[in-house]
């Protein structure tokens, strides 16, 4: 575990956030599924654009490879400089946009209706009170959940060099620079939608 922060610099830094949303949900009909609404009519990225801005992250966009499918919402799209790569080439793209404005970023999949203010305040200040460079959710079932992160955007260089070698996998990414899990109770809250199932019973409340 990395060492607690001994001062409170980072307290200063600014935050950006990165809604991931480039896969093509094939199971989903080709759905983008960051668009799909809830019964309460909020799509879920406009749902995690609201919890991010309640969180106090200043800047949030969207990474994206398909940039007409969610230009209707009105936010900030950054393409993909690499196809196929995976999220991780989603992630090199959000942290060169919003490096310049922010110190560090929290990212998020499209795909998890269940996340909230709760979840990503606990990230940030897991990010901001240790001198980890990644922190990322972690629940007693599971591993680890990488596309649920925050990180500080200086290890740029890192996600560009393992992309540069064909490394497209963030959890391997995050074990060579200073990380830090943070323990979360309830599984279900990083639930994401992968099938029509799955699309169903949240859109009926019982996801």
């Amino acid at each position: 575990m990395p060492p607690r922060t001994t001062n409170n610099s980072r307290h200063a830094w600014k935050l950006g956030g990165a809604i991931l949303a480039g896969g093509r949900a094939r199971r989903l009909d080709g759905i983008a599924k960051g668009l799909i609404p809830h019964d309460r009519g909020d799509s879920i990225v406009q749902r995690l654009f609201d919890q991010m801005i309640r969180a106090g992250v200043e800047q949030t966009v969207i990474a994206s490879a398909d940039i007409e499918a969610y230009r209707s919402l009105g936010h900030d799209i950054v393409a993909d400089r690499r196809h196929d790569a995976g999220p991780l080439a989603g992630i090199e793209a959000a942290l060169d946009h919003l490096s310049p404005q922010c110190n560090a970023t929290i990212i998020l999949p499209c795909d998890v209706p269940a996340v909230s203010t709760t979840e990503i305040r606990r990230l940030i200040d897991a990010l901001l009170e240790s001198d980890a460079q990644v922190v990322y959710a972690r629940t007693d079932h599971h591993f680890g959940h990488p596309l649920c992160a925050a990180v500080d955007n200086r290890i740029l260089p890192e996600i560009t060099a393992a992309l540069d070698m064909s490394e497209h996998r963030p959890r391997k990414v995050w074990t060579r620079v200073a990380h830090l899990p943070v323990q979360f109770p309830d599984e279900s809250i990083f639930r994401n939608l992968n099938t029509k199932e799955d699309l169903l019973r949240w859109q009926q409340g019982s996801f």
